[in-house]
C-alpha cells in the first residue's frame, strides 16, 4: 500500500470513527498546526490563548471537510493555511480590541475627568521593584553560572525552543533547570 493508499486507509477510519485513527491522524499531523501557531501569535496573545485553543479551531474546521484530502500533502496545506488564517483574526480582534473598542473610550468632562486620575499608571510600586530585585538575585544564586543566560533569556520573553535554538543546548535542558529551580526557589 503506498502512502496516498494508507492516508486514505486513515481518513476513512477517522470518519467511521475509530479513535484509534483519530489519535494517529492528531498525532502525526497536529505539529504542523503548533509550529504555525508558535511562530505567529504574537507574545501578548500567548497569555489569553493556548496552543490548544487553536489547535482545537484547526482540528474542527478540518472534521467537517475530512472527505476533501485525499493526498497528506494536502490536510498539511489546509491545516497549516486554517491555523495561519485563524492566529491572524485573533492577532486582529486583540489589537481592535485594545485601541479601538468603544467600550473603552471615556469623556474627560465632569466626573469623568476625576476618574482617569484615579486610573494606575501600572508600574510597580518601590517596594515591588525592590522585591522583585531580591527574588531575582536568589533565584540567580540558586542557578549553576551555565545556566545564568536561560535565565535572562527566559525574563526577556524567550520560549524554550528559542533558548534552546540560540544556545546550542535542547528543550529539556531549559525545562529541566526550570523544574530544579521550582524545587529550590522560596515562595
Amino acid at each position: 500500500m503506498d502512502e496516498g493508499e494508507q492516508f486514505r486507509d486513515l481518513i476513512l477510519r477517522v470518519h467511521a470513527g475509530s479513535e484509534e485513527a483519530t489519535r494517529e491522524l492528531l498525532q502525526t499531523y497536529g505539529d504542523h498546526i503548533r509550529r504555525v501557531v508558535r511562530r505567529r501569535l504574537v507574545g501578548r496573545l500567548r497569555r489569553r490563548f493556548d496552543v490548544t485553543d487553536f489547535e482545537q479551531s484547526v482540528w474542527a474546521a478540518f472534521f467537517t471537510r475530512w472527505d476533501s484530502f485525499d493526498r497528506p500533502e494536502h490536510l498539511v496545506a489546509f491545516l497549516v493555511a486554517t491555523a495561519r488564517k485563524k492566529v491572524a483574526t485573533a492577532n486582529r480582534r486583540h489589537v481592535r480590541a485594545q485601541k479601538r473598542a468603544v467600550g473603552n473610550e471615556r469623556s474627560l468632562d465632569g466626573s469623568a475627568a476625576a476618574e482617569v486620575l484615579l486610573v494606575p499608571d501600572g508600574l510597580p510600586t518601590p517596594s515591588q521593584v525592590a522585591m522583585g530585585r531580591e527574588k531575582w538575585d536568589q533565584i540567580q544564586e540558586c542557578t549553576p553560572r551555565r545556566g545564568h543566560p536561560i535565565l535572562e533569556m527566559l525574563r526577556q520573553g524567550a520560549t524554550h525552543q528559542e533558548i534552546a535554538s540560540r544556545l546550542g543546548v535542547t528543550k529539556k535542558t531549559v525545562q529541566r533547570l526550570l523544574r530544579r529551580l521550582a524545587g529550590e526557589v522560596e515562595p
